[in-house]
């Protein structure tokens, strides 16, 4: 039988250089994103994995994600681009990489460690600091409503604050809620998200559910109102004057209103606010 590879677990795996042992940080459908003892990383199929005997889980933070909780959208940055200094300020934050627009409105994707601001290093001390902190505080409420073979982790979404995987065990978070979120609002989901599980995904938000999530110190509110990420693209119909916002951008899309073709512009805060002045 296949083993069950899951999020924290200690694992082992061959390489051209030997077998490696680390933790695994995240998972996909086919593979586990594994950071090594020495702090190298790899992606490993599931069946090149083996549980290592005897070595209790734990949680560790992948490179990106260290980086990425340096900037927040808005920043001013630069970057070097071959010999050119490039400046620009910072219109989305993606997963490995930051969308950055320059002052002659050209958009670039750079990887974070490629990135300089003025508040690079405390904020990353700072950001990661309250992510540790956040991790280790969804762990002891775990505990304490005896969901013992849960844990927590966190994503990349960017249209809501936790998520609750029954198949996985597993309770997220969404790493740029925690780090805009007040404390309160922190608590507040995961208790949201603990409450799912106690119940199970049959109750949905139904009065079962608020019910236990109020009884275990949950506001049982649906949503917060934290922006936990800005949208990719403002949609606009020039023919009636319709905007919108979308992440995706579909293909021959018409304004619903007047069926005029819509223009996709990328994300900006001035952009977005010229459209309502």
């Amino acid at each position: 039988m296949a083993q069950r590879i899951r999020i924290h677990d200690p694992v082992e795996f061959r390489t051209k250089e030997g077998t490696q042992s680390g933790f695994v940080s995240s998972i996909s459908r086919q593979k586990a994103y594994v950071v090594s003892l020495p702090g190298t990383e790899y992606s490993v199929p599931f069946r090149q994995l083996r549980l290592r005997e005897g070595v209790l889980p734990k949680r560790v933070f992948p490179s990106s994600l260290i980086e990425r909780c340096a900037f927040s959208v808005n920043d001013k940055v630069n970057f070097q681009n071959g010999n050119a200094q490039i400046k620009g300020h910072i219109t989305q934050m993606n997963p490995n990489r930051a969308r950055v627009k320059t002052a002659s409105n050209e958009f670039w994707n750079v990887p974070y460690n490629m990135l300089n601001g003025d508040m690079t290093a405390k904020r990353r001390k700072l950001n990661l600091k309250k992510l540790v902190s956040t991790a280790e505080q969804a762990d002891k409420l775990i505990a304490k409503h005896n969901l013992h073979e849960w844990r927590f982790n966190f994503d990349n979404a960017r249209k809501r604050a936790g998520c609750c995987l029954y198949k996985e065990q597993l309770i997220t978070m969404s790493q740029q809620f925690c780090l805009n979120a007040e404390d309160s609002e922190i608590t507040d989901t995961i208790l949201h998200e603990i409450a799912h599980a106690l119940v199970g995904h049959q109750h949905g938000h139904n009065a079962v559910w608020q019910a236990k999530a109020r009884e275990i110190g949950c506001s049982a509110s649906r949503t917060h109102d934290v922006e936990v990420s800005a949208p990719r693209y403002i949609v606009s119909c020039r023919n009636c004057g319709t905007v919108g916002t979308r992440d995706k951008r579909g293909r021959n899309r018409v304004c619903k209103w007047c069926q005029t073709p819509v223009t996709y512009e990328n994300y900006s805060k001035e952009l977005w606010n010229s459209y309502h002045t």
